[in-house]
């Protein structure tokens, strides 16, 4: 019987003993399990205020970058506006330079000759005398009417056929060596200069004092001729450049007179006072003067 007693003692302090650990064991668990919840709980709130911390920087990074699209967008259309702009009034100028080229290219009238009269062209006249040279006879037909079948030229003086004849003359000659001053060589090939026709000597020939010996081409020479011969019929009669180009036409003409197929090589000479021996052509070659 005592044996049974201490059996059933045992047994309810072993059953105390569990439920009293197995209370503990609860507890300490329980603790446990609060203790990881409120880590985690904590750790979750750190991590979400990195997160939004985060979040609202990108978000800022993002706001400044639709900014920037949005000022470069609108740069981007000032700019073209700006280029527009630009080629609209690069076009306009384009148009502007045209339109003054195309009148650059309409026909203009011929500039007065220096020295002539801006005046109507005069009706038909008979050619002007050539004074003659010291000791040199006056040429036959000087003070002839013009001759039959002369036309009227539509922008100049009456042609004669003489003259025409005289242009035919020079076209027929390979070149010419005028003789002359410095000066009256600078008035000729001023006239001529304006001519389709004339070609600037490349080599002029100096005959000492100031006097020039210029080797003209046929095609040269008929510039010469028919600048002189507007000159001639257009300026006031008696005055300088109508004495000058008078007196050229008629030595040209009166050197070309003689031509003949073989002879020698044609000199006009202006130089009343120079040998005629003396001028057979070029000696000192000198550079031509630009015109």
């Amino acid at each position: 019987m005592p044996q049974k007693n201490h059996d059933s003692n045992a047994l309810a302090m072993l059953h105390s003993t569990v439920l009293h650990s197995g209370t503990e064991q609860r507890e300490a668990l329980t603790t446990g399990l609060d203790a990881f919840r409120e880590s985690v709980e904590a750790s979750l709130g750190a991590m979400k205020g990195v997160l939004s911390g985060e979040l609202q920087d990108i978000g800022r990074r993002l706001t400044a970058v639709q900014q920037d699209l949005a000022d470069g967008r609108a740069g981007a259309e000032r700019g073209s506006g700006e280029v527009r702009r630009s080629l609209e009034q690069l076009q306009s100028e384009v148009e502007r330079l045209r339109e003054a080229v195309q009148t650059d290219r309409r026909p203009r009238p011929e500039p007065p000759v220096p020295g002539t009269a801006e005046a109507p062209v005069p009706d038909p006249q008979p050619p002007l005398a050539v004074p003659p040279g010291p000791g040199e006879p006056a040429r036959a037909g000087a003070d002839r009417a013009p001759e039959s079948g002369s036309e009227t030229g539509a922008h100049g003086p009456q042609v004669t056929e003489a003259h025409r004849d005289l242009l035919c003359q020079a076209a027929r000659i390979s070149s010419a060596f005028l003789v002359c001053h410095r000066d009256l060589w600078e008035f000729v090939s001023g006239l001529a200069g304006r001519h389709a026709h004339f070609r600037m000597p490349s080599q002029i020939a100096d005959r000492g004092d100031d006097r020039i010996a210029a080797a003209l081409s046929g095609r040269s020479l008929i510039a010469v001729l028919i600048s002189l011969w507007e000159v001639r019929h257009a300026a006031e009669d008696g005055g300088g450049d109508w004495a000058l180009a008078t007196t050229v036409y008629g030595r040209i003409q009166d050197g070309l007179a003689a031509l003949a197929p073989g002879g020698d090589p044609v000199t006009i000479t202006l130089d009343d006072r120079s040998p005629a021996e003396d001028d057979a052509g070029p000696s000192a070659v000198v550079p031509a003067r630009s015109r």
